[in-house]
């Protein structure tokens, strides 16, 4: 007979043969469970719709543009929601990528397209915001007031 692996406890001292056994089993049951919750993962992400996904971001992206300046009482629930659907895009990549490889490039381009969407969005968004705060510190400036403190 061969010698186990769990015969000894981390302080070095030796283990009573039925909590060797103990944990043998636990450590097979582990596994067993690892390999279950890896199938559980894959068919959720099967079972969403890549093109769901993002948009439900490029929405996420609207909203938290729309907020302006001002803090929304629910914008790190966004946040939080955004960076969620960001990693479940990665996943859905990669398991494109491993199992379905003739979509992935589909999924590709379609994340892509998104991301380019979503980056003009902001810009835009930016430029007028930018627009915006020039016609006020126009306003201000000509007035003569000490609040503006952009240099024009």
């Amino acid at each position: 007979m061969g010698r186990r692996t769990t015969g000894a406890t981390k302080g070095g001292r030796f283990m009573n043969p039925t909590d060797q056994a103990r944990k043998e089993s636990r450590r097979r049951e582990l596994k067993k469970n690892k390999k279950q919750r890896q199938f559980v993962r894959e068919a959720v992400l099967r079972s969403k719709d890549p093109i769901e996904v993002l948009q439900e971001l490029e929405r996420l992206e609207q909203l938290e543009l729309q907020a302006g300046p001002l803090a929304m009482p629910n914008e790190s629930s966004i946040r939080e929601k955004k960076k969620r659907l960001e990693e479940t895009i990665e996943r859905m990549l990669a398991f494109y990528h491993k199992t379905l490889p003739e979509k992935y490039p589909e999924l590709k381009k379609a994340v892509a397209e998104s991301k380019e969407r979503r980056d003009t969005v902001r810009e835009s968004f930016e430029q007028a915001e930018l627009v915006v705060s020039g016609v006020s510190c126009a306003l201000h400036c000509s007035i003569g007031s000490s609040l503006c403190t952009q240099v024009g």
